[in-house]
């Protein structure tokens, strides 16, 4: 057998800077040739092998809820690696940390949060999007022509009403018990007057009291002035009041205000 050493020559021991051919067995009639090449690894010059490039940064980016109410809060999470540093833009701004938290407090509109990291790798950007429910459109004085009014969405809350309950209150208890008072405030003016609406009322006003004690009786009075904004629909509303006569209503203790909150 015939064998070479070849590139690397100068550095294997046996070669002396010059290629080696040997014979084995020998005297064989047929010999067999291999070449055998040796990873010396390194440059030709015996340097050491370029370092492997940085990992680039990869990141993750989420929004808690990714729908929600007109003026709610919304929290952002994110987690990077690789990462040095990472800016927001768009729907929020400024230095962030590689990871962590940050709530977007009453967002009014839908929008979209960017997060940008870099890294000695490179840099990546992440983006989420959270979708919010709009408010009704304003009616202007298109909506006081009618007692009924305008309501686009058919939700039994005149479109004036609703927006100005949105606009002055945040997502939760309040806010669903004075919808649900501007829906029993609708019924007083467009349907048969009925003595158990004025009980309903009384509960409800019972269940805003148990999430506002101090602001209740205010808020309701706020929220009547705002339905009773034309001459006709004071006319309605008194017109109600003087069809159910007087109404006796038991009202719970204040400790049990709360077992009133529900759906008028």
């Amino acid at each position: 057998m015939d064998w070479f050493y070849t590139g690397c020559a100068n550095r294997h021991p046996l070669s002396a800077g010059k290629s080696i051919r040997e014979t084995w067995p020998r005297g064989a009639g047929l010999a067999a040739v291999c070449i055998l090449i040796s990873a010396c690894g390194g440059g030709e010059d015996g340097s050491a092998p370029p370092a492997p490039p940085e990992a680039g940064p990869s990141m993750t980016l989420s929004a808690s809820p990714t729908s929600a109410e007109y003026g709610s809060d919304v929290v952002l999470s994110w987690s990077t690696t690789n990462a040095s540093n990472c800016a927001a833009s768009e729907g929020w701004s400024g230095e962030q940390p590689v990871s962590g938290q940050e709530t977007v407090s009453h967002l009014t509109a839908s929008a979209t949060f960017t997060l940008t990291c870099t890294g000695p790798g490179g840099s990546t950007h992440q983006s989420t999007t959270v979708t919010v429910a709009s408010l009704p459109p304003d009616p202007g004085e298109a909506g006081n022509t009618t007692i009924a009014g305008a309501d686009s969405d058919s939700d039994g809350v005149r479109d004036d009403v609703e927006r100005y309950i949105l606009m002055n209150t945040s997502p939760g208890g309040i806010r669903q018990t004075l919808i649900a008072q501007a829906k029993l405030f609708q019924r007083t003016l467009v349907e048969t007057p009925q003595a158990s609406m004025l009980t309903t009322m009384a509960r409800n006003l019972e269940c805003l009291y148990s999430y506002s004690p101090r602001d209740a009786r205010g808020q309701s009075a706020k929220l009547l002035a705002e339905y009773l904004n034309t001459p006709e629909r004071v006319a309605a509303y008194l017109n109600f009041a003087a069809s159910v006569g007087a109404v006796t209503v038991d009202i719970d203790e204040p400790a049990d205000f709360a077992k009133s909150c529900g759906p008028p």
